[in-house]
C-alpha cells in the first residue's frame, strides 16, 4: 500500500505545520508508516499522475492512501485531516493488504522500544557503576556480578531485536503474483 503526502513546502517555510508536528510525530503513524510505501508529492506531481489526478483530492496538504492493488484510493484533507481520520484510514488501508493489525503491531512495537529505552538506561546505571567501583578498586565479586547484569542486558537485548524483526515481517494477505494477474 501507499502513504502519499502532497504538500506545498513553500508555502510552510519557517511556520508551525500541524500535519508536520501533529500528524507526522505521532509514534502510531510514525510506525505504522513503515508498513507502507511512503511518498511525498508536490501538487504539481500529484495532479500529473494519472492514478491521482481523478480521486486524489484538491486542498493542501493531503494524505492519500493508496491500497497495494490500486483500486481503493482515498485522500484526507481539509476537515477530514486530523489524526484520528488519517490513524483509522493507515489500518483501513494496511489491514486490507497484510496479515498483521496494524494497530496491534504498533503496539507491540511499542512495547518492544521501551524495553529498548529500559535496556539502554541500565546500561547507562550499569557503566556508572563499573566506573565508580573501578576507580574505588574493583573486586571479583564485583566483576562478576558486572559480567552477569551485562550478559544479562545482552540477552534482553537480543530478544528485543529478534522481536522487533520478527513483528517488521509484514505477510501480504495474498500472493503478490496473485495480486499482480488481478
Amino acid at each position: 500500500p501507499y502513504l502519499i503526502y502532497v504538500a506545498d513546502t513553500a508555502a510552510v517555510d519557517g511556520k508551525f505545520d500541524p500535519v508536520e508536528k501533529v500528524i507526522l510525530e505521532d509514534d502510531r503513524v510514525r510506525l505504522g508508516a513503515k508498513a507502507f510505501h511512503a511518498v511525498r508529492m508536490s501538487p504539481d506531481d500529484a495532479k500529473a499522475d494519472p492514478l491521482l489526478a481523478d480521486k486524489g483530492g484538491k486542498e493542501l496538504p493531503r494524505f492519500i492512501f493508496v491500497t497495494a492493488d490500486q483500486k481503493t484510493v482515498k485522500a484526507l484533507e481539509g476537515g477530514s485531516l486530523k489524526l484520528g481520520e488519517v490513524w483509522s484510514t493507515m489500518k483501513a488501508t494496511s489491514n486490507k493488504h497484510y496479515k498483521q493489525d496494524l494497530d496491534a503491531l504498533v503496539k507491540d512495537l511499542k512495547a518492544v522500544l521501551n524495553e529498548f529505552d529500559k535496556l539502554a538506561k541500565e546500561l547507562t546505571v550499569l557503566e556508572e557503576k563499573e566506573k565508580r567501583l573501578t576507580d574505588k578498586g574493583l573486586s571479583e565479586a564485583d566483576k562478576k556480578d558486572i559480567e552477569a547484569k551485562r550478559a544479562d542486558i545482552d540477552a534482553r537485548q537480543k530478544k528485543a531485536e529478534a522481536q522487533k524483526d520478527k513483528l517488521w515481517d509484514l505477510k501480504p494477505k495474498a500472493d503478490p503474483k496473485a495480486l499482480a494477474k488481478a
